[in-house]
């Protein structure tokens, strides 16, 4: 019934908070930033208007306690930059359109390459990378190429971003950084990406993420290349 006053600070390796309450425990300042807070999903919007846990309302998540289950997300509240726990994956929103939410990794595998130099997948799909993760499932070939398989490994909708959305992802790069620098995680900016769409057999494009719109560029880079990788996912409305 009561968390006391500043219980969770200073812990800055913590990722979600579980709170089987049904009526909003009395507290202060418990969180330094926010973090994905469970609550019995009768009970969101008890918490979301309570004193003290109010400031935390884009954090908070209804949780099913009985089939330990995430209710669904309510992707109209979804901003850019927001940090959450999507199905046990930290990761961050980094695009939002009419009917979609855009979420990218908050986990990265650095020194990964493309797969498969020589032999073109057709994955040329410049908009949609789930597409071009399609035509590697297709074909069998996931297992052969690093990067579409790591992305994989997250869980069921994590894909290699394509062109088009790492340009998203671009976009909007500051928001997703100050999320990830928050909670501690590795950073998003200074690296080399791949992306899922192939230029011919031997190359695939990639971008540079550089801390200034100068540093931006992308290449088409053998596929033998070691680049870094994260895994996006888009939500449909």
């Amino acid at each position: 019934t009561d968390l006391g006053n500043y219980t969770f600070s200073n812990c800055p390796k913590l990722t979600r908070l579980y709170c089987h309450a049904t009526v909003p425990p009395t507290c202060y300042n418990i969180l330094d930033s926010g973090i994905n807070i469970y609550v019995p999903y009768q009970s969101v919007e008890a918490y979301k208007t309570s004193d003290n846990w109010e400031k935390y309302a884009n954090y908070i998540v209804g949780y099913d306690y009985e089939q330990n289950d995430e209710v669904d997300l309510d992707l109209s509240k979804c901003k850019v930059g927001d940090f959450i726990n999507y199905k046990g994956v930290n990761c961050v929103v980094f695009y939002v359109e009419k009917d979609a939410v855009k979420l990218v990794s908050a986990s990265i595998k650095d020194k990964c390459e493309w797969g498969l130099p020589g032999q073109s997948i057709g994955a040329y799909d410049t908009n949609d990378g789930s597409k071009n993760a399609e035509k590697a499932k297709s074909k069998g070939l996931v297992n052969s190429l690093p990067a579409f398989a790591w992305c994989e490994s997250l869980g069921d909708g994590w894909y290699l971003p394509s062109r088009g959305e790492l340009g998203q992802l671009i976009e909007n790069r500051y928001s997703v950084e100050a999320a990830l620098e928050n909670m501690n995680c590795s950073t998003l900016l200074g690296k080399k990406y791949w992306s899922s769409t192939e230029d011919g057999a031997g190359y695939a494009y990639s971008t540079n993420f550089g801390y200034s719109s100068v540093d931006i560029e992308t290449y088409i880079s053998s596929k033998n290349a070691n680049m870094s990788v994260r895994a996006v996912m888009t939500i449909k409305k």
